[in-house]
């Protein structure tokens, strides 16, 4: 009986790491869509010369295609749902495991959110077939010290994919374009929601930069110079200006202000640009529609290349004042 169970477990155990094995080589292998953002970000070789990096607001507000039709750049967007400093840190590690190092990075400093540090990872199953990445899965797992088991035990794994998941390799292997094909572009997030930002009541709360998002934020500015990216940080708009959301914007600004010094670093503020103003351009008050990442990616572009000289990706010459 205990060889018949053993025997069992074995067949078992095979076939969960086949079914697990077929599923993560169907993710991984995206062309096109979400999972082939983190094909390109984790799994390939890149030669980007100008590389985006942030959270959701990075990855919904900075438009690639915009920034190469005017910079004459070769963009890609890096930004992830809920990556504050310490997740896109270890994505940027992740990226440079694999690619060269970007000439430029814009990192979207999202000053208004960082009064907590990351607890856990958003849709954490979906980084599993790019664990393949070590460097990911190193980085990662000091947010959730849960991943390390996810990649390696199917019994813990599977359970957590998830149905987007599996419809993803169902399209996959059926040929089939899924929703998700045509909804990025270069790592950048086309939002294709038809409404707007609604009246939305928010009490304004006191906020701070958590003492680790502000090491990692070090770490990011290290990671940069010691592979000769030149770092430019950026804050996109927020629906009117952020006070409506933080009663201390200007506390914060000044910590901003401090940070940048100390480093000696580009800052380029458009939280409170006149964009911020249309709720028609927001989707809520921290996330703009398409058409206010167009309109905020096109003024960046204009801006970087006419009103900061000689920063001129085109000519590949990027070096500060």
């Amino acid at each position: 009986m205990s060889k018949r169970l053993i025997l069992y477990f074995l067949i078992i155990t095979s076939a969960l790491y086949g079914i697990r094995y077929f599923c993560y080589k169907s993710l991984s292998g995206q062309t096109k869509g979400y999972y082939g953002k983190l094909s390109t970000c984790f799994l390939k070789q890149n030669n980007y010369n100008l590389l985006v990096l942030g959270s959701s607001r990075a990855e919904m507000h900075y438009n690639t295609a915009v920034f190469d039709s005017i910079t004459g750049s070769n963009s890609f967007n890096l930004g992830l749902p809920g990556a504050l400093p310490e997740l896109a840190f270890g994505a940027l590690k992740a990226y440079l495991a694999k690619s060269v190092a970007p000439k430029h990075m814009i990192y979207e400093l999202d000053y208004f959110s960082m009064q907590t540090k990351p607890e856990h990872i958003i849709d954490f199953n979906n980084y599993f077939p790019f664990f393949k990445n070590k460097t990911l899965l190193r980085q990662f797992s000091k947010v959730d010290k849960r991943l390390p088991n996810f990649y390696y035990n199917p019994y813990y794994s599977l359970p957590f994919f998830g149905l987007k998941n599996l419809s993803t390799v169902l399209h996959s292997r059926l040929n089939v374009p899924d929703e998700t094909d045509g909804s990025y572009n270069k790592g950048f997030y086309l939002e294709n929601f038809k409404g707007h930002l609604e009246y939305e009541p928010v009490k304004p709360v006191r906020s701070f930069i958590h003492p680790d998002n502000r090491a990692y934020l070090d770490s990011i500015i290290l990671l940069c110079h010691q592979n000769q990216i030149e770092l430019t940080m950026v804050t996109s708009p927020m629906f009117a200006g952020g006070v409506l959301d933080v009663s201390n914007a200007g506390e914060l600004k000044q910590q901003v202000k401090n940070l940048v010094i100390v480093h000696q670093l580009r800052f380029f503020d458009f939280s409170a640009d006149e964009i911020s103003f249309n709720r028609l351009n927001f989707l809520d008050h921290r996330h703009m529609k398409q058409s206010g990442a167009k309109q905020f990616s096109c003024k960046l572009a204009q801006f970087l290349c006419n009103k900061t000289r000689p920063f001129t990706l085109k000519q590949y010459n990027i070096s500060k004042n």
